[in-house]
């Protein structure tokens, strides 16, 4: 092979079978956004003429960009391009036109620089290029003409319809026509009409990922890189969806969103650059409703619709703020309860809650990061729902109990009031607080037959637990980490030495001690 032999060669056959089916109006969705990223183009025109059933359809579109094109290799060599890489240009590596070169059945390009080349594509798969001089140079801009046998009526209507969606810049006039030869006659001059873009209602600057093809030691290496970028928003019109926008041009419909959103920015696709990306997609999403909450223009009945259970995937994404008001569309306000128990024991001290695995799946774990736990409501409300019994309601049982354990406190230098409290706390049989250093004891979980033996096994075991919290220094002084069972151990092993040295007296006192 000769040093002048082509490197690669991409068969037309293999390329076309990549391509053949994508919708229409996202292949001539490149050849406008192609005459869009010219520099000085003021004007672009589309003409979609569908020739009746079985016969295809041809679109052609027109620019007047001042230089045209400059290499006639851009027009077939796939990812060659002459453009400086831009995050804010629409086109990525040259594929655009190729795309849809190898799709069309003939595509004639007329351009002010070059002589006109024609691709053509026979009925048996036979490729063939070549120059048409005699066809002339274009006087400005660039002309690309392509003819797809496979286009029915479905898809030239489907492309029209896209490219009124197109918003292109306020310095470039775009209109498009459509010629229909089997209801209308050929030699008819086509009705142009101005697609005035959508005007945007609300414009966010956000910080969103995009992607730059940038040189590396000789190599262009595309690079994701995150912006600042400007993203207009604006309400599509009466039975339209949503879509979202790559610098004017529609890339998907997003009917789960209230607005398009239009990214001044390339936006991250998927390879075939039909579509976005699901993680993009979710990020957009989330950052957009963000912006938008903030500055007051959500109301609350949309908090609970399919875009804020997307957000509610990328919580982080979101103000403590707004995940609080998404957090309180789904729960009404009220805590929640993490299990079925929770549930049961919250509505039986008549505190309304709502069940955790009642909410959608992907709203539940921003509930459990923001939402309230109706055990930390429960205990917030413990001296409410469990209040202190007074000397009249105590059973003799349960005041000689408080006093052998006063006792034992004393004797430890680790004093403490014992009380007994009515009520059923959420997962605990007693607390101790140390702003006041009260073993508080739960008579209802605990059961009646607790207070018949102070000095039992269990009984001392709840006193040394509850105890160590009357050392433990943690900030939330009912942390079970390595300090509280180091005091607890501590305690274990003092109570034993003062048993052992005051068994008599301990022995005495149970017995003599009046209720």
């Amino acid at each position: 092979m000769s040093t002048t032999d082509s490197i690669f060669v991409a068969d037309a056959n293999g390329f076309r079978a990549m391509n053949l089916d994508r919708p229409p109006a996202h292949l001539v969705r490149e050849l406008v956004q192609n005459a869009l990223d010219e520099s000085g183009v003021t004007r672009i025109e589309v003409l979609v003429t569908y020739h009746g059933a079985r016969l295809g359809t041809t679109v052609a579109v027109v620019d007047n960009a001042p230089q045209g094109v400059k290499d006639e290799r851009q027009l077939f060599t796939i990812f060659l391009s002459d453009k400086e890489d831009s995050p804010i240009k629409r086109g990525r590596m040259g594929r655009g036109l190729k795309e849809i070169i190898s799709v069309a059945n003939k595509t004639t390009i007329r351009s002010m620089n070059i002589d006109p080349l024609q691709f053509e594509r026979k009925q048996g798969g036979e490729w063939s290029r070549r120059a048409l001089p005699k066809l002339g140079r274009t006087e400005v801009g660039t002309e690309v003409k392509a003819f797809c046998r496979a286009w029915g009526s479905a898809a030239a209507k489907s492309i029209v319809e896209f490219l009124k969606r197109v918003r292109a810049p306020k310095s470039i006039e775009l209109r498009v026509a459509f010629l229909d030869e089997s209801v209308t006659d050929s030699s008819m001059s086509p009705d142009y009409i101005l697609i005035t873009p959508f005007e945007a209602t609300e414009t966010y600057e956000l910080y969103l990922p995009t992607v730059i093809y940038e040189m590396d030691e000789g190599d262009r290496k595309a690079r994701d890189r995150s912006r600042h970028a400007n993203v207009e928003c604006f309400t599509p019109p009466p039975g339209e969806s949503a879509y979202i926008y790559e610098l004017g041009i529609p890339v998907e419909e997003c009917s789960s969103s209230p607005v398009s959103m239009d990214v001044q920015q390339r936006v991250i696709l998927r390879e075939r650059r039909d579509t976005v990306t699901d993680s993009y997609r979710k990020q957009l999403l989330t950052k957009v409703l963000n912006a938008r909450m903030s500055a007051g223009n959500v109301l609350n009945s949309e908090l609970t619709s399919n875009v804020a259970l997307s957000a509610a995937q990328n919580m982080f994404d979101l103000s403590l703020q707004n995940r609080q008001r998404i957090v309180d569309a789904w729960t009404g306000g009220l805590p929640f309860a993490a299990n079925k128990e929770d549930f049961q024991h919250a509505t039986g001290q008549h505190v309304n809650v709502v069940l955790l695995k009642t909410l959608p799946e992907s709203v539940r774990e921003l509930v459990k990061y923001t939402g309230k736990n109706v055990k930390d409501v429960l205990n917030e409300r413990r001296s409410e729902l469990c209040p202190v019994l007074g000397s009249g309601q105590l059973t003799n049982a349960q005041r000689k109990l408080i006093a052998f354990w006063e006792w034992l406190a004393e004797g430890l230098k680790q004093p403490c009031k014992v009380t007994v409290n009515g009520g059923r706390p959420m997962g605990t049989l007693a607390s101790f607080d140390r702003s006041n250093n009260t073993l508080a004891l739960y008579a209802e979980p605990l059961g009646d037959r607790f207070f018949d033996a102070p000095a039992g096994a269990e009984q001392l075991g709840l006193f040394v637990h509850e105890c160590a919290h009357w050392r433990c220094s943690s900030p939330a002084g009912d942390e079970h980490g390595m300090e509280f069972h180091s005091d607890a151990e501590n305690i274990g092993g003092k109570l034993a030495a003062f048993m052992f040295e005051r068994a008599e007296q301990a022995k005495l006192f149970l017995s003599t001690v009046q209720p």
